[in-house]
């Protein structure tokens, strides 16, 4: 997965020597869970070379039954959101919005989501939403993401 956010910055150009230098989204850095009907979802977030990464999932009782790699990185001028989602292929959310902490990342071509939003709320709680169409009916989904560590 780093190989191929990698490529991709490079083919873009990274913009930045170092995503950490960038505050924007260093309160992003750490373990973050949310309790769900289903389980527990999880992202865990970390900062290296150009970009943010982590690794993102839901975990029923004791079985990772949702697994997904997250990057976030300039490319081109552009922050962009990357999500790879098992064996698919990586899908490009540019930030079309960013105003009170809050950040809209957008792909309208995608079936679903077609946004993903981070609220931050606190260095210990940020609000995460996944929204679009799905078969032409509204869906959302909210996840109230608190640090662990």
């Amino acid at each position: 997965m780093k190989k191929l956010v990698f490529m991709l910055a490079l083919g873009f150009g990274c913009v930045e020597a170092q995503i950490a230098n960038d505050t924007t989204f260093n309160w992003l850095v750490g373990k973050w869970e949310a309790q769900t009907k289903e389980g527990k979802f999880f992202e865990y977030w970390s900062a290296s070379d150009c970009m943010l990464e982590a690794q993102g999932g839901e975990l029923v009782k004791k079985d990772t039954v949702f697994k997904e790699w997250l990057t976030l990185t300039k490319i081109k001028n552009y922050w962009c959101y990357i999500p790879i989602v098992g064996k698919q292929a990586p899908i490009v959310f540019a930030l079309k919005e960013s105003k009170n902490r809050i950040f809209i990342f957008e792909n309208k071509e995608h079936d679903f989501p077609q946004q993903i939003i981070y609220e931050f709320i606190n260095a210990n709680h940020f609000k995460a939403r996944v929204e679009g169409k799905m078969k032409g009916k509204e869906m959302k989904e909210l996840y109230e993401m608190k640090r662990v560590e």
